[in-house]
């Protein structure tokens, strides 16, 4: 019996691999669609210095854009394997798990923990 159909990864920028590791091997054994996302609170903006919106929003979208390569380069190796999706949304990240679960029908979310201690594998 599949236990799980639709996994979402919440990527950290750092600290990833346990988690990921996890994310990847119960989205396998599960035939599982896997969606790797990133959850920046805020992109940095020019808007403290005098400059034209044009070039703030090009910076703001080549922040995105970065994060979206990030996780292009995580879930590349894996994405023969198993349905991979990629999202960035911009927010305060518990918030913007909670919109992505109820939009996307997610029934598994997996992230790394903050700090240094969380889950360990053996």
């Amino acid at each position: 019996m599949k236990r799980f159909k639709n996994i979402l990864f919440v990527s950290r920028l750092d600290n990833n691999e346990t988690a990921l590791a996890h994310a990847v091997a119960l989205a396998k054994d599960n035939q599982a669609d896997l969606t790797f996302m990133q959850a920046p609170e805020e992109i940095p903006t020019l808007s403290d210095y005098d400059i034209p919106d044009e070039t703030a929003d090009k910076v703001k979208q080549e922040a995105l854009s970065s994060y979206e390569e990030k996780l292009e380069h995580l879930a590349e190796p894996h994405s023969e394997e198993i349905p991979v999706e990629i999202q960035v949304v911009v927010g305060r990240p518990f918030l913007t798990i909670i919109r992505e679960v109820l939009r996307n029908g997610h029934d598994l979310v997996i992230k790394s923990a903050e700090g240094g201690k969380g889950l360990v594998s053996r």
